[in-house]
């Protein structure tokens, strides 16, 4: 089945409901330009002040200390979209990874 096929949980149910919106605004609203991401450690630049447009450096995610598929807890910061997202799917298939092993009564 494709991905479009399964239903998409809003926003709130994913984790990401107005606290989280409101904090990401607040944080963006006091980021200042060369700030340095926390996973990655390059700059981050607000995306209304970005010269080239949207680009790595000014798309934005509020990312989240312990993962959502661990809990969630936690402080969040900003960090750059791609290295949120990035090691999201990383955990992810760690996760699924894990789940597929399969668990015999026998050593082979």
């Amino acid at each position: 089945m494709t991905r479009a096929a399964y239903p998409r949980a809003n926003t709130t149910a994913r984790g990401y409901g107005w606290d989280h919106q409101q904090t990401r605004a607040r944080k963006l609203a006091v980021l200042q330009d060369g700030a340095p991401c926390r996973r990655c450690g390059r700059v981050m630049i607000h995306p209304k002040r970005c010269p080239s447009g949207p680009c790595f450096f000014c798309t934005l995610d509020l990312g989240h200390a312990t993962a959502l598929a661990l809990g969630g807890h936690g402080p969040r910061e900003l960090e750059h979209c791609r290295c949120n997202r990035s090691a999201g799917s990383k955990l992810g298939n760690q996760l699924r990874a894990r789940r597929r092993q399969p668990v015999t009564s026998r050593r082979w």
